[in-house]
């Protein structure tokens, strides 16, 4: 059950994928803003208005580890000066074509896996 009253969150939201990012898609990204309406409209069935939240980061990187665990790691410390976010959302990157890469990425930085 979701928590009740007084929630504040931050969330990032991470779209990986190399046509994506080359915005080589006539409608551009639907992954990345269809995450942040499911997380929206989770939040509003909830109805409770002490539950908060912002969407701190949004961004397209292609399938590449390195640069997916870079703004994971960012994200997640902001140790320069900005403000972490509580949850970060990935999507893209999880077929099983060689450069779907996005579970080994954030796999090697994860300091706890439930």
């Amino acid at each position: 059950a979701p928590p009740k009253g007084g929630v504040s969150f931050s969330i990032g939201i991470l779209t990986v994928s190399d046509r994506a990012f080359a915005n080589q898609y006539e409608t551009g990204d639907l992954s990345g803003p269809a995450v942040e309406e499911s997380v929206k409209s989770t939040i509003q069935s909830m109805n409770d208005s002490s539950v908060d939240y912002n969407i701190a980061h949004k961004a397209i990187v292609p399938d590449d580890i390195g640069e997916i665990q870079t703004l994971l790691k960012q994200w997640s410390s902001q140790n320069d000066g900005g403000s972490s976010v509580d949850v970060i959302f990935t999507t893209g990157g999880t077929g099983f074509a060689p450069r779907d890469v996005t579970p080994e990425a954030t796999l090697d930085v994860l300091d706890r896996e439930c």
